[in-house]
């Protein structure tokens, strides 16, 4: 292609191409910069433009990319794809209230599947799940085989706690593609909300047999047998999860949950601890070492665990709860009695 160039009536067309190729190759920086020497020996083209804008978006330079969709909208002021996309980049930056502005934008100079998922997404990230899954539904009604509007839908009505809705629209998405991983993830989160185990194990096993690396699955079987009291078959799939990736936070705290039920409390604090390492904002790592010190009588330990928890939430009951067990152990009853009666006044009920 550039011994082609030389001689070639169409200098554009192959500096796009070959900057496609660096794409296809990894090299992004490349990739851009025979984006940019097209721009600067070939002219500035709306077309031209278009293409280095999704390319930008592809390789997630979303500030580089709304630079280049601005420019575009000095041809079109009126083209909602260009708003839309503008809307999709704020959006990844975490500049939800621009983003909202251009789809709405968007959506009055045209209507489309697309327009409306993407004022869905954003919804969804502002945590407007009812107006979310009513944008979803409008994005359908353009293009009724869209799997990522049902999966969606099902998330939102997840979190609404309307499972059965839920269950609903992860089966119309399980309709379109048996072999979508995603889709059976969201019908067993909401079977397991059921409380209801035995399916829901089946699904997430549906799940990783189309995937065999969807961690989450793991890691929520391994959170269903706990609730069992399967320890065993829990440690067994929380081990799994982390040959999946070792450094999963959540996967160490759920094989530490299962070496404290077994009574292994020194592997379980290990556990705990390393699960503080990976992720220092999980609360339930510092109840864990705490229940655990509780269990060995390790009360100053259990204390000081109690403590760093309520650093994290002041309204977590399980914490005053322990620390109220810690202080009453260490005979200080009357600050045991004030931090007990806090964890009930949170809602916090001893199991």
């Amino acid at each position: 292609l550039k011994h082609l160039y030389k001689n070639s009536d169409n200098k554009r067309w192959i500096l796009i191409k070959l900057a496609r190729l660096y794409e296809v190759a990894n090299k992004p920086n490349k990739a851009l910069r025979y984006y940019n020497f097209a721009l600067r020996t070939t002219g500035e083209n709306e077309s031209l433009y278009q293409i280095i804008a999704a390319f930008l978006e592809r390789v997630e330079d979303f500030e580089k990319a709304i630079d280049v969709y601005k420019k575009l909208l000095t041809y079109d002021k009126k083209d909602a794809s260009t708003y839309a996309s503008l809307s999709y980049c704020y959006s990844q930056l975490g500049e939800n209230e621009t983003a909202y502005d251009y789809i709405e934008k968007a959506l009055k100079y045209d209507q489309s599947s697309y327009i409306y998922y993407r004022k869905a997404r954003i919804l969804t990230d502002e945590k407007k799940y009812e107006e979310a899954i009513e944008n979803y539904k409008n994005s359908l009604d353009f293009d009724e085989t869209d799997i990522d509007c049902y999966q969606w839908i099902s998330y939102c009505y997840s979190i609404l706690k309307d499972y059965e809705k839920s269950i609903e629209y992860a089966n119309r998405a399980i309709i379109l593609d048996k072999d979508d991983a995603y889709s059976y993830f969201r019908k067993a989160w909401a079977l397991q909300e059921m409380k209801r185990y035995p399916e829901a194990i089946e699904l997430y096993k549906e799940c990783i047999a189309r995937n065999d690396k969807y961690i989450d699955a793991y890691v929520n079987i391994s959170y269903i047998y706990s609730k069992t009291g399967d320890t065993k078959q829990s440690m067994l799939y929380a081990n799994k999860a982390l040959l999946i990736n070792k450094d999963y936070a959540y996967a160490h705290y759920r094989k530490a949950w299962a070496l404290q039920e077994s009574g292994k409390f020194e592997e379980a604090l290990d556990g705990y601890s390393k699960a503080i390492e990976l992720d220092p904002t999980d609360i339930y790592n510092y109840l864990g070492i705490a229940c655990v010190s509780l269990n060995t009588q390790a009360n100053i330990n259990a204390l000081l665990y109690a403590n760093k928890a309520l650093l994290i939430d002041r309204n977590c009951g399980g914490a005053y709860y322990y620390k109220s067990l810690a202080l009453s152990n260490l005979g200080k009853s009357k600050e045991a009695e004030k931090a007990f009666a806090k964890a009930v006044k949170l809602g916090y009920q001893p199991s």
